[in-house]
């Protein structure tokens, strides 16, 4: 009975860091696998709160390997950052990146201040149309501000 051994170079040799670092990532080829997570998970319906805040979220790259998802409200961090495991799997098998990393950031959002009183509705008036004030004196109005 003869044995034969395979020359070693003919088998697979799973790529060391150096030659994972030689591909080249692809930004645009990320997005649309993003894109394809997005509408897989549209279509199955089962995470609203995730497909909304992967749709209003703003794709950026910052470094090789590095998606990052810019959001601006808390609920959306959550639900992003409770699912970056699956979403961060379904990207590496789609795309075949073995090193390919999933930041989240949080947007520091300042909502504007609501105008609820009639002097402050008089003041942003009179800021957005200085003349309103001319005209209140001309007319020697009294208005309740």
């Amino acid at each position: 009975m003869n044995i034969k051994i395979e020359d070693s170079a003919d088998v697979a040799i799973p790529k060391t860091e150096e030659e994972l670092s030689n591909v080249p990532f692809d930004f645009e080829k990320a997005k649309l696998a993003l894109q394809a997570y997005i509408e897989k998970i549209g279509e199955e319906k089962i995470k609203p709160e995730l497909h909304f805040a992967l749709t209003s979220c703003e794709v950026l790259s910052s470094k090789d390997f590095v998606l990052q998802l810019k959001v601006k409200h808390s609920l959306n961090y959550e639900a992003l950052y409770k699912d970056r495991i699956s979403i961060t799997q379904f990207l590496k098998e789609k795309l075949k990146y073995e090193t390919l990393k999933l930041e989240i950031i949080k947007e520091d959002y300042q909502q504007e201040a609501m105008i609820y009183s009639p002097n402050d509705k008089y003041r942003e008036m009179i800021k957005q149309n200085p003349n309103l004030e001319l005209l209140k004196n001309f007319f020697d109005a009294d208005l309740q501000h």
